[in-house]
């Protein structure tokens, strides 16, 4: 077990170290106060962290009452947005089918992770079936 680069053995050479500078009746008061000071960093940093946590919600509270009805506002946009995209796509499809065709096996081949060979032969094939329709 180490702690902080530090072995049994050699952690124990530190506490007999202590032992011996110090003495056996300082030693518990030592780690006593130790043990204190471990604690009140624990209670400072718990308490820090409610600070933290009670002011973000303070900030994300009145944040979220401003951003909800602008979020539900603009949910039909998005959706006739998301419409139309796909009603243009069908209509391009039925005008030019070959290309849709073309295009939708490009975008199927262009989704399998493949060697970087493999990928510009792609990108070769997508150039000559540009340039030649059918």
């Amino acid at each position: 077990m180490e702690i902080f680069g530090v072995g049994s053995p050699e952690l124990v050479l530190i506490l007999v170290i202590l032992l011996l500078v110090f003495g056996p009746g300082k030693l518990p008061e030592m780690g006593a106060k130790l043990g204190d000071a471990v604690r009140q960093m624990r209670r400072a940093t718990r308490d820090f962290s409610r600070e933290v946590d009670s002011a973000r919600q303070a900030i994300e509270g009145p944040m979220s009452e401003i951003t909800q009805p602008l979020q539900d506002v603009a949910q039909p946009f998005q959706e006739i947005g998301t419409s139309a995209v796909t009603l243009v796509q069908a209509v391009q499809a039925v005008r030019n089918p070959g290309k849709a065709i073309r295009e939708s096996v490009f975008k199927e081949m262009n989704r399998i992770d493949e060697p970087e060979e493999r990928q510009a032969d792609v990108a070769a094939v997508q150039a000559e079936a540009v340039e030649t329709p059918f």
